[in-house]
């Protein structure tokens, strides 16, 4: 028996981006409306999300792109998988930036993007995070910070 895909909308895929991202304790998680803003079609959505450390940025990228692989959502690329400071999942009309804190607060993109609309916004870790035992990861200080994608 074969499994019939339905296609997701964009807002869809950036719900579904922002839960998988909450899954794997992504912190500070914000998705942006940016479709009314975009006069050259860059997307209609961004993700933007904080990981504690290169590690955990780099499984969170993981998990996003193989989830949404097998949801059926085209990936176009990711950038900055190797560094882990800051990775871009480009999934066409949604964009996932998943960021440790130092490229988050360095870059600033919700003031680049200020008059967007917020669709969502966790802020810290999600209340069912937050009641797992594993929730308190400490950040890697042994990282240096990296350069941003070439996205």
């Amino acid at each position: 028996m074969t499994e019939i895909q339905h296609k997701l909308t964009t807002a869809q895929i950036a719900h579904k981006a922002a839960d998988l991202i909450l899954d794997k304790k992504g912190q500070d998680l914000v998705v942006l409306d940016i479709s009314a803003m975009t006069s050259s079609s860059l997307a209609d959505y961004l993700v933007i999300a904080t990981g504690a450390n290169k590690r955990q940025v780099q499984a969170i990228a993981e998990e996003l792109d193989k989830q949404m692989k097998h949801a059926g959502v085209r990936r176009l690329s990711v950038t900055g998988r190797d560094y882990g400071w800051w990775v871009l999942v480009d999934l066409g009309d949604v964009l996932v930036h998943v960021m440790q804190e130092d490229a988050r607060r360095f870059y600033d993109l919700e003031s680049l993007w200020a008059d967007a609309p917020i669709v969502r916004r966790v802020d810290g870790m999600s209340p069912e995070v937050l009641a797992r035992p594993d929730a308190d990861s400490e950040p890697d200080p042994d990282e240096d910070p990296q350069p941003a994608p070439d996205a």
